[in-house]
């Protein structure tokens, strides 16, 4: 089986760990026997203006590349920050719709996996429409919690949960929105999100509290904060 992978959410040579757990996801199923995967991971449009220093390192990303023997492309499309999320999803569709037809050329692929609801998943379904593919559609968490209310991306949502052939849940109350906000659940799946026991594993607590410069005994609560670059040792709270 030859599939597309399309996401927003995937590394690159100046992000290697970006959502890395799509990137680990795929590599597995690409080594399943005859299966094989290409992915497209779009990036916003950014000319190299100093002002815009905080999304300039989009420029300087590679059309194409290599990614532990995954072919990635990412094409170019617009995107005005906290402006326009409800343009999004159409952004995306026809910024890689050429870009598709021609990887299609080469790789037939048998169909698209998309990787978010909205907008990832709203243009998964628009390119399978045009390019007669069965997409299948994976939800994460965000895009149904919280987009979901929003009155102008709410239908896209919508459209792509029934547009998709198959969606894939990462837990049952995700699931449960998704039928709320009207796709059916005879068409969902819920498969939680694995563990790759190479590289998560239990050792020694005292071990690695020495080793992370933390309290050798009492709780510790460790939180990492969205959009913030973490400096140092993690924030500890201690009892």
């Amino acid at each position: 089986m030859k599939v597309l992978v399309y996401t927003c959410l995937f590394p690159n040579h100046l992000q290697p760990n970006h959502s890395v757990f799509i990137k680990h996801r795929m590599q597995h199923f690409a080594k399943l026997d005859g299966c094989e995967i290409r992915v497209v991971n779009p990036v916003p449009f950014c000319p190299s203006w100093s002002f815009l220093e905080k999304w300039y390192p989009f420029a300087r990303v590679r059309r194409e590349e290599g990614i532990e023997g995954i072919e990635v492309y990412h094409p170019r499309y617009a995107l005005i920050p906290k402006v326009s999320m409800a343009l999004h999803g159409i952004s995306l569709y026809l910024s890689s719709l050429n870009l598709v037809r021609r990887i299609e050329k080469t790789f037939p692929f048998d169909l698209i996996d998309g990787h978010y609801i909205y907008p990832d998943g709203f243009a998964a379904v628009l390119l399978g429409s045009a390019l007669r593919k069965p997409v299948v559609l994976s939800a994460r968490g965000t895009d149904i919690n919280q987009f979901g209310g929003f009155r102008s991306i709410k239908p896209m949502i919508r459209y792509a949960l029934n547009g998709a052939d198959h969606v894939i849940s990462v837990c049952q109350a995700l699931k449960d929105k998704m039928v709320e906000l009207g796709a059916s659940g005879k068409k969902i799946s819920v498969i939680p999100n694995g563990i790759d026991l190479s590289h998560f594993y239990p050792e020694d607590r005292l071990e690695a509290r020495k080793r992370l410069g933390l309290p050798e005994d009492g709780r510790i609560i460790s939180s990492a904060f969205p959009g913030q670059k973490q400096k140092g040792s993690p924030k500890t709270v201690s009892q």
